[in-house]
């Protein structure tokens, strides 16, 4: 079967490539798996999109990058020149806007509302429902435009429980913890738990991961002594 033409959309290379590879000889631009849902859009110059998207009804705007071993699920949105790190998860139904990053290997449960400019660390969890702001004194954003928008910043390793909301332009430390349905008005410092409306401290995550270590094995032992059938 005779090779048809292609042609790079990022630099315009053209070559009798039998199918697209997986990236242009003439320059780093990747082309977007040919096994994505119909129902994908994918809207200009996108690096990176290789065996990513698993999920229906999912836009991805221009200039975004994802990572190797992400995957993104049904109905999400991707914003322009967001960044998105390897081996990353995307629940459904997620609005991750422009000009945001994310690190590698964070899973972001459905529904997250991530807006622009955030900042998303290495090893990070963010549990279904959590909202994320970026305008102190909303509709500042609206009437003035993005510089006066504040981002949150969440570092490596934190953990977000579910429906939990951060206000603009805080940050939480390294391996934080918030619980779920906290409502985050201040920064939160590395290795502690915080809870509840405003977020207050409540414990270590020391003693957080001895909590979870000691559910852990009575899960186990539950699993273990149950009658086979």
């Amino acid at each position: 079967m005779k090779a048809e033409e292609q042609v790079c959309p990022a630099c315009g290379l053209r070559s009798p490539w039998e199918k697209p590879p997986r990236k242009c000889p003439g320059c780093d631009w990747v082309f977007p798996d040919i096994s994505h849902p119909e129902s994908v859009t994918i809207e200009g110059h996108t690096r990176g999109l290789w065996g990513s998207i698993k999920g229906q009804f999912v836009i991805v705007g221009p200039d975004v990058k994802i990572g190797r071993g992400s995957v993104i699920w049904n109905l999400v949105y991707i914003g322009a020149r967001a960044q998105i790190g390897e081996d990353v998860k995307i629940g459904s139904m997620t609005h991750i806007d422009y000009d945001t990053v994310i690190g590698d290997r964070t899973l972001i449960e459905g529904c997250a509302y991530i807006p622009p400019l955030s900042r998303i660390g290495r090893d990070c969890f963010l549990g279904p429902n959590v909202t994320l702001t970026n305008d102190p004194y909303p509709p500042t954003g609206r009437d003035l435009g993005a510089k006066v928008l504040e981002g949150v910043t969440i570092e490596d390793g934190a953990i977000i429980g579910a429906a939990a909301c951060i206000r603009a332009g805080v940050t939480i430390h390294r391996r934080a913890v918030v619980g779920m349905g906290a409502v985050v008005t201040k920064d939160v410092p590395q290795e502690v738990v915080v809870v509840g409306n405003p977020a207050r401290f409540h414990s270590t995550r020391e003693a957080y991961e001895a909590r979870r270590r000691t559910w852990l094995r009575r899960m186990f032992s539950k699993e273990s002594s149950s009658p086979s059938i």
